[in-house]
């Protein structure tokens, strides 16, 4: 069966973190531009191609976490929020469950994506006339930390309902 993957750029954000757990230069804050993307996937029958709309998400649909990554991640201080306890400089920072390495980063944005986004394309998918010819959809977030170095978190929609309850990593 063959599948699609859609991608979509959430932009570039440049923020500063340390990792609390790391030794050597990292431990100390530094600062990265981050440049974010979002993928989701699924597997397609013939029938999908067949049926003329060919299309699995309209991209617009992704613009509500790209926003909620920008407020979350641009030009803030992300720490992990075991190492510092939130005070008043939560406007100028972001605390987040475990160090802000580039994986945590990923998730943090796939379970927003799952919370606040992935209802409406599903409800999208699910009201088009071409729903029942896709399956095993995933979806997958890449940070990219520096020019050479990223990481990627997968997630199968089927534990959709798991992901969105979790708390938010931020």
């Amino acid at each position: 069966m063959p599948s699609i993957t859609v991608t979509k750029d959430l932009g570039e954000f440049q923020c500063a973190h340390w990792l609390s757990k790391h030794e050597g230069a990292c431990a100390n804050i530094h600062g990265h531009s981050y440049k974010v993307g979002i993928s989701l996937s699924a597997d397609v029958s013939f029938e999908f191609w067949s049926s003329g709309a060919n299309i699995l998400v309209d991209f617009c649909k992704f613009d509500l976490i790209r926003s909620r990554v920008k407020e979350m991640m641009d030009h803030r201080l992300l720490i992990n929020r075991n190492v510092l306890e939130k005070r008043s400089l939560e406007d100028v920072i972001t605390i987040m469950e475990g160090d802000p390495s580039a994986e945590n980063i990923a998730f943090a944005i796939l379970i927003d994506f799952y919370k606040f986004c992935w209802p409406d394309i599903w409800e999208d998918i699910s009201s088009s006339s071409f729903k029942d010819s896709m399956s095993n959809f995933d979806v997958t977030v890449h940070v990219q930390e520096t020019s050479s170095s990223g990481a990627s978190v997968t997630v199968p929609v089927a534990q959709c309902k798991q992901i969105q309850d979790l708390p938010s990593r931020w």
